[in-house]
């Protein structure tokens, strides 16, 4: 027969464990009679003293103190559970033999019955009394049995769930996860309590404890991976459809998934979503399944975070091969972004790097439009921390040739953009260039996007440019001196180079150049123009679009460095007079060099470099060179030296040579220099010599200076002409950026 019995209620919560006594209310008891009612109370575990870590205002870490650790938090009232709970009845006064009693019920968790006890209380159907387990015998109420051999007790439950989870074998459970849980993720979130059971935390429940109850400690069987994602630079801070809650925000909600897959092949995931799990041990076991999971959004984040992403796993998930395994997925306003496993790697408590029951594994993500930075941590559940590092955007090869070498210290930088759903071969001229505003207010030029400069070795871009979406691909380009779109006053030359539309119907991109002045930081002499040196048919390797042809449609996102190989545009072309130290010497004061019957105005394209001599031809006095601190042989020699920045051209003559032009001239409009000697009475001589015969100094096989019939960008022709009464030797080199010699006799 059961005496009177009372339940005490079961709490569960936020306190620390050994505050919880002083929050219970002692049940009433019936005078003279014992209460035979099993009591239990339940808490959800959160935590067992670890340590969290957050952003310092230095961009370090400050320790959260671990008092506020080794919490419970509350059930939801009305969580079913299912129990089991197993004790010893003795049947005979020695206690020699008996059985062991094993019996089921079904757990309501409700209220807290104390304000912020931080415990539930808990109610049985059908409810179980320390008789049932042979307390009331007699026989077990002499010599400690039976009351004090206790009672050992597991369950299981899934928090604010209001169906008790069905337990077949409480040694082996069978669970499994969605792979998508972009809704009701937290169905799945399996609590196990083990602790009251001999050798558990609590070891068993004794009769002497009823009167309190005893506390069921639920832990989370699996593990919990959390996304939190902030918007960062490159992002929208207004417009209409922003979402987050933080000042830049996404202008649709990124969708997260938890993968190694980064091409869209058939990588092996590393999330497991099936599992048996022994409620008696708390062991994980059989982990399989691995699939792509899609994680939850949560409704609401703080102001910390733009968008916060939750899911489940299977313990003993292992995050990756290696630290540079990719472990997430991002994709946020159409780029895709990659997380790496080498922060939580860092901080996993074993070298097999799996997840573990209990554990919450927090990725904080801050997304810019060309990369993203990362900092990790694995929180309570169970804390741990983790440092902070930068995972890129999936591609990360290097674009162009990055062997050569020079001086280049600032420069700007144009795009065209493309599209690989569109043609995108007319956009290598730069008409399809993404800032493209030859505006009024620009004086119908194109203003550059971005100043690179290099400084200690470190190039910064300013301002910052970025990646829109990761099938937008760009050609690029660069132009040194920085570009101006300074209005031009009428009949005067620029002193910096203009971008613009070659004419109203033509949109390709231009920078005009003519003959000057040759000057290391002179304009044009020193106009250079950069792009990626990339080998024909090479595709670009990012798997989330149609590879395609980089130099038809040029580069797409990547975190690789695109390299600009930069050629000068202007030839250089220098004369240097000489003359004999006999009779027939020749008076070189004063003497002028003209280079006669050429293109002295061009354009150099901005998209494949190419020099176009525009006008009608001319001739261009060289101007003389320096000879600011010199003296002896070297003033000499600059006194009758001449220097040019020269529009690359064709080398017009008559003369067989390898490249005849389309439209000879005649002797007399070959392309020439013509040298005027002036005498001391006053009187002129006139010397001239047709250019592009001239051969290389010191060769034999009568190989040319210019075997392809031009002067080619970025070249430096050097021309020695000895002049004599009664003729003209000439020697020819090629200096500075190429060098070739040459040499030939000239006679007037």
């Amino acid at each position: 027969m059961k005496i009177t019995h009372n339940i005490l209620a079961l709490f569960a919560g936020l306190g620390i464990l050994t505050a919880c006594s002083d929050d219970l209310t002692a049940p009433t008891y019936t005078v003279g009679e014992a209460d035979n009612a099993i009591v239990l109370r339940a808490g959800i575990s959160e935590g067992n003293g670890g340590l969290v870590t957050r952003a310092g205002a230095a961009g370090g870490y400050d320790d959260i103190d671990e008092a506020n650790h080794n919490k419970h938090l509350p059930f939801s009232s009305g969580t079913k559970a299912t129990l089991r709970i197993d004790g010893d009845w003795w049947k005979t006064a020695d206690a020699t033999s008996g059985d062991v009693i094993s019996k089921s019920t079904t757990a309501t968790i409700g209220v807290e019955t104390v304000a912020d006890s931080k415990h539930n209380s808990v109610t049985m159907s059908p409810q179980l009394y320390w008789d049932d387990y042979g307390t009331a015998d007699p026989n077990n109420m002499s010599d400690g049995r039976g009351r004090k051999k206790g009672l050992t007790i597991y369950g299981v439950a899934v928090n604010d769930e209001t169906t008790a989870p069905e337990v077949s074998t409480w040694e082996a459970l069978s669970w499994t996860l969605a792979a998508d849980q972009s809704n009701n993720w937290n169905t799945k979130d399996l609590l196990i309590s083990n602790n009251v059971k001999v050798g558990g935390p609590d070891d068993t429940y004794k009769f002497e404890e009823r009167s309190l109850g005893k506390l069921l400690e639920f832990t989370h069987a699996m593990s919990k991976i959390t996304v939190r994602l902030i918007a960062n630079d490159g992002f929208p801070t207004t417009g209409t459809g922003l979402v987050g809650n933080t000042t830049n925000k996404f202008e649709a909600l990124p969708e997260v998934k938890l993968t190694s897959n980064e091409t869209g092949g058939s990588n092996t995931e590393w999330a497991y979503t099936s599992c048996n799990v022994n409620v008696t041990t708390g062991a994980v076991t059989s982990a399989a399944n691995p699939a792509v999971i899609t994680m939850y959004s949560q409704t609401t984040s703080d102001n910390t975070y733009t968008a916060i992403y939750d899911a489940l796993v299977v313990p003993g998930s292992c995050f990756g091969t290696d630290d540079n395994a990719v472990i997430a997925r991002i994709e946020a306003d159409g780029n895709i972004y990659y997380v790496t496993a080498k922060e939580i790697r860092a901080k996993s408590a074993s070298t097999d790097y799996k997840t573990a029951s209990g554990k919450n594994y927090i990725i904080t993500v801050k997304v810019n439009k060309t990369d993203i930075d990362v900092t990790a941590t694995i929180k309570n559940w169970e804390d741990v921390e983790a440092g902070e590092a930068s995972p890129k955007i999936n591609v990360t090869a290097d674009w162009g040739d990055a062997s050569a070498t020079g001086t280049i210290t600032e420069f700007c930088l144009y795009r065209s953009a493309s599209d690989v759903k569109s043609d995108p071969k007319v956009k290598n001229d730069m008409s399809g260039y993404s800032k493209g505003l030859n505006t009024a207010a620009n004086n119908g030029f194109f203003p550059h996007e971005s100043v690179i400069t290099k400084s200690s070795g470190t190039w910064t871009m300013s301002p910052a440019l970025y990646w829109p979406a990761h099938d937008t691909h760009y050609h690029f380009r660069g132009v040194m001196p920085t570009t101006s779109t300074a209005a031009i006053a009428d009949g005067t030359k620029p002193t910096a180079p203009h971008v613009e539309a070659l004419s109203a119907s033509d949109a390709t991109q231009i920078i005009k150049i003519w003959d000057a002045e040759f000057g290391a930081d002179l304009f044009p002499s020193n106009l250079a123009i950069g792009k990626p040196i990339i080998p024909a048919g090479t595709k670009c390797s990012n798997g989330d679009h149609p590879a395609v042809d980089v130099n038809d449609y040029g580069i797409c996102a990547t975190e690789g460095k695109i390299n600009l190989e930069f050629k000068y545009m202007m030839s250089q072309v220098e004369v240097e007079l000489k003359t004999t130290d006999g009779d027939d010497k020749v008076r070189l004061e004063d003497a002028t060099v003209e280079i006669i019957n050429g293109y002295i105005e061009g354009y150099a394209k901005l998209g494949d470099r190419e020099i176009v001599p525009t006008g009608s031809v001319d001739a261009f006095t060289l101007p003389a060179v320096s000879t600011a601190g010199l003296s002896g042989d070297a003033l000499t020699t600059a006194e009758n030296t001449r220097k040019g920045a020269i529009v690359p051209q064709k080398l017009y003559s008559t003369t067989s040579y390898t490249a005849t032009p389309s439209n000879d001239f005649t002797s007399t409009n070959n392309l020439r220099f013509k040298i005027t000697i002036t005498n001391t009475d006053g009187t002129h001589d006139v010397y001239y010599t047709d250019i592009a015969p001239i051969k290389k100094k010191g060769t034999t096989t009568g190989e040319m200076v210019a075997p392809d019939g031009y002067w080619k960008s970025g070249t430096h022709y050097k021309y020695e002409l000895t002049l004599s009464k009664t003729g003209l030797t000439v020697i020819a080199t090629l200096k500075d950026w190429i060098h070739v010699e040459a040499v030939e006799d000239i006679w007037f």
